[in-house]
């Protein structure tokens, strides 16, 4: 059962401060109140329920009744939570748009090189699906086993087919190998020394431009990538990666 410290916690990160948080709960408590009766069921100082008042009277948590002494009466709960929640999404809706907007497409300069590293499964999972979709000629996709091919990847994969987008995968897992043997992709089994093998779990090159190489821990099973485009560094991974593959 949630604690009054509980609840106190929800409502902040829904938006309200400590003392509006602790004055809406205890007004739900009374139905009905002024700021002393708030004040002598929870710790706000009256001093400071009046100026939590006004900010959820603002946020059109509560009311006011124009009587002496002051009297407030709350919102019913689904309506504040409906409420909070609804102001929550167009904050964060104003943020990013306004990230967005403000978003400067920077120029690289000349002979810089971008290696970028990816920890965990997840992060690593994100940024291949996002390579994938960007795919405008080829991928070759080389994996581990069948546990790193997921219904998202698997429909990445094929979306960049019915694009038009040359793909091929590489993988010792005939599980995998089978998964995509009747959708126009190229697949086969990895060529490459079976120490190797242990270690690498996904492999990516986009448009022969982009790659992303992850490995295994082999103690703790972690995942950890690292992925450059259109620099020096992506185009020796290329060019070593395909060194294997020939014929894809």
């Amino acid at each position: 059962m949630t604690s009054r410290e509980g609840a106190v916690r929800g409502l902040k990160e829904l938006g309200l401060s400590t003392y509006q948080a602790k004055t809406f709960i205890a007004l739900q408590q009374l139905g009905v109140g002024t700021a002393r009766d708030v004040a002598e069921v929870t710790d706000v100082p009256r001093s400071q329920v009046y100026g939590a008042a006004q900010e959820l009277e603002d946020a059109g948590l509560l009311e006011r009744q124009q009587s002496d002494p002051i009297r407030y009466r709350p919102i019913n709960v689904d309506a504040a939570e409906q409420r909070l929640r609804q102001r929550i999404a167009e904050r964060s809706a104003d943020a990013f748009a306004y990230i967005e907007q403000t978003k400067a497409d920077l120029d690289v300069p000349e002979g810089r090189e971008d290696l970028w590293t990816l920890d965990g499964e997840s992060a690593v999972s994100s940024r291949v699906l996002q390579l994938l979709e960007r795919a405008e000629t080829s991928v070759l996709f080389g994996v581990r086993d069948r546990s790193y091919v997921s219904s998202e990847l698997e429909e990445a994969l094929l979306s960049a087919v019915s694009r038009g987008v040359r793909v091929s995968v590489v993988s010792n897992d005939a599980v995998v190998r089978e998964r995509f043997g009747d959708e126009d992709v190229t697949t086969r089994a990895s060529t490459v020394p079976a120490e190797v093998q242990n270690r690498v779990g996904r492999m990516v090159v986009v448009d022969g431009e982009t790659v992303l190489l992850s490995v295994i821990d082999l103690e703790t099973g972690e995942e950890t990538a690292i992925w450059s485009h259109e620099t020096n560094f992506a185009v020796v991974f290329v060019q070593l990666i395909e060194s294997f593959f020939p014929q894809l």
